[in-house]
């Protein structure tokens, strides 16, 4: 199922942090919210940003404004999302079916569906694809090898049709902050026909 994730980023960065409020809103696109397991932010070196300063109470989701203003020695930030989900969450023979439709060219996905359909990430649609998933279906195969979720920023998805590994890194340079709004796809590997919850 594809989720829309939006992080809503504070407008102001001069609030304090006693300030900090929830301001990245998760929610799929029926506008259930979608939980996810972790946000972490990391920087160039890939190393960790301390991000508990800027993390309104209870909360794991971080305001970015604040975490940019926080570590004005870091050039460029990457949010990491994880999202827990059982491999089999909306993966179904009917994906199967939308899939073989692509291959045999009588139902193009547009990409925003290639991406779930890959299930492999080989960047191609194929009978590989399909053998994944019913595998996965037969319980012959416990994992989605190279993860159950995909996350890219939502205009990428509007713009593109081809598979490019850089799509997928939520990765902003300071200079493109305060931000006030980011939205995120959220794509369920093999759930083709959005029934993932």
């Amino acid at each position: 199922m594809k989720y829309i994730i939006i992080l809503l980023f504070a407008a102001f960065p001069f609030l304090s942090i006693a300030q900090v409020s929830s301001n990245i809103v998760i929610s799929s696109s029926d506008g259930t919210n979608v939980t996810v397991n972790i946000i972490t932010v990391v920087d160039d070196n890939n190393e960790n940003i301390d991000i508990s300063n800027c993390l309104p109470s209870g909360s794991n989701i971080p305001d970015m404004n604040c975490v940019v203003d926080s570590n004005p020695e870091v050039e460029n930030f990457t949010i990491v999302i994880d999202k827990p989900s059982d491999y089999l969450n909306g993966v179904s023979t009917l994906d199967m079916v939308i899939i073989n439709q692509h291959i045999i060219s009588t139902n193009d996905l547009d990409f925003a569906h290639l991406i779930p359909a890959d299930i492999n990430q080989d960047h191609k649609i194929s009978v590989l694809d399909l053998i994944e998933i019913r595998r996965l279906i037969l319980g012959i195969d416990a994992s989605i090898p190279a993860g159950s979720w995909r996350f890219l920023k939502e205009e990428v998805a509007a713009e593109s049709n081809l598979f490019n590994t850089d799509d997928f890194v939520l990765t902003f340079n300071r200079s493109e902050f305060p931000i006030n709004s980011i939205q995120v796809l959220a794509l369920k590997s093999g759930d083709v026909n959005n029934s993932a919850f």
